[in-house]
C-alpha cells in the first residue's frame, strides 16, 4: 500500500469528442495542400499540420484498440532506449522532467 504519495498510471487519457475535434482542426484541406501555405484564409481547418493530424489520428486508432493496449516506443535513429544506454538515460531524464 502506498502512503503519502500520489499513484499515477502510465497512460494518456483523451476525450473522444475532443480527439475528433482536434482531428478536424488539423486536417489539411485541398486548398491548403494545393497552396502549400500554412496561412490560408480560405481553408476550412484552423491548423494545417499533416504531422500533428496523423499523430492525433494514430492516438484515436490506437486508443480504440482497448482489447490490446498499445505501447509507445520512442526511437532515435531507429534505436530504442533499451538497446542504447545513452538514449535510455535521455528518455529516463525526459520521463522525470529533468531536461529542458
Amino acid at each position: 500500500m502506498l502512503t503519502g504519495s500520489i499513484f499515477m498510471t502510465n497512460e494518456i487519457r483523451v476525450d473522444l469528442d475532443t480527439l475528433h475535434e482536434y482531428i478536424k482542426a488539423t486536417e489539411p484541406t485541398k486548398e491548403w495542400v494545393n497552396s502549400q501555405q500554412s496561412q490560408c484564409s480560405e481553408c476550412g481547418a484552423e491548423m494545417h499540420h499533416k504531422g500533428i493530424h496523423a499523430l492525433i489520428k494514430s492516438l484515436l486508432i490506437m486508443g480504440s484498440v482497448w482489447r490490446d493496449p498499445p505501447s509507445i516506443i520512442i526511437t532515435h535513429q531507429d534505436v530504442e532506449g533499451d538497446l542504447d544506454e545513452e538514449l535510455g538515460q535521455l528518455l529516463d531524464d525526459i520521463a522525470q522532467n529533468k531536461t529542458e
